[in-house]
């Protein structure tokens, strides 16, 4: 493998540890209103959010 490879390869990581955080970010933001409109639906909706993001991974990850 070339070191233009291996650049590449430590960017996709990179990007993807970076979505990562912003997506558990994100949840937890969600969480955080739902649980202030209504306590139950802070972890519905953090929950359904993080359920959308592993999908979204794992079609990601299939193609």
């Amino acid at each position: 493998m070339s070191d233009q490879q291996k650049a590449a390869v430590a960017l996709d990581i990179a990007l993807d540890a970076t979505r990562l955080a912003l997506a558990a970010a994100g949840a937890i933001l969600v969480g955080i209103g739902g649980w202030l409109h209504y306590p139950p639906l802070g972890f519905a909706a953090g929950g359904a959010m993080l359920y959308a993001v592993a999908v979204i991974g794992a079609l990601k990850a299939k193609s």
